[in-house]
């Protein structure tokens, strides 16, 4: 049985972290691909290599709340964006 899950759009700049899982952490390292951690972190204000390693490295079932800001500047150094992080969601108009 699928668990439905409740979606709520709200702007950004009222959000400070987000949950990260283990599916975000696949595609940062997809994304990153062979881009040195150290490259992406010294080009980011508060952000380092281990903190983009434990990002990439959360366990299976793990979760994790993470900088919204510091994510989106490391999506913006790889020339993405949280799109990227976010599923495609299918909305049907009756």
């Amino acid at each position: 049985m699928n668990k439905k899950e409740e979606i709520q759009m709200i702007p950004l700049r009222h959000v400070a972290s987000i949950k990260w899982d283990f599916q975000m952490a696949k595609v940062l390292r997809d994304l990153r691909g062979k881009t040195p951690r150290r490259a992406i972190a010294e080009k980011i204000d508060g952000c380092s290599a281990s903190y983009i390693e434990k990002l990439e490295t959360i366990g299976m079932n793990e979760t994790r709340g993470v900088s919204v800001d510091i994510v989106q500047a490391i999506l913006a150094e790889l020339g993405s964006d949280l799109d990227s992080l976010i599923f495609t969601i299918s909305v049907k108009i009756p």
